[in-house]
């Protein structure tokens, strides 16, 4: 048996977020926060990449960093990283993207650039 996506089933988010939330509420002895409207709409619109785990991991963040006070739109971007550093995975991937490029210059005695000419993604 075949389940689609949960960007495909964007009906299922909150369904899925109350019971991921009355579970790590009572789980971790918290008061539930309430969602904003704009918090809702922002979960409904966001793709959840790492489908029903990545929804259940970001609700025990929320319950953990907002227990008992309300979640907003802005709570959500950050949560999500949608307006601040890079997610981690995207990190990591520049990281060694440039520990590459790094050893290979080494390894084929190319001089690294000048402070001045690298890219700014030059660690």
């Amino acid at each position: 048996m075949e389940i689609p996506p949960l960007r495909e089933r964007k009906e299922d988010i909150p369904v899925l977020g109350r019971y991921f939330g009355e579970r790590y509420c009572e789980r971790l002895n918290r008061p539930r926060p309430a969602l904003s409207t704009c918090a809702i709409e922002r979960l409904l619109h966001y793709d959840w990449p790492g489908n029903v785990r990545e929804l259940q991991n970001f609700i025990e963040r929320v319950i953990i960093l907002k227990s008992g006070r309300t979640v907003t739109a802005h709570d959500i971007d950050r949560l999500l990283q949608l307006d601040g550093p890079e997610p981690t995975a995207q990190l990591l991937l520049r990281w060694l993207k440039n520990s590459t490029l790094k050893k290979s210059c080494a390894r084929h005695a190319v001089k690294s650039p000048a402070p001045a000419e690298r890219p700014a993604c030059w660690a």
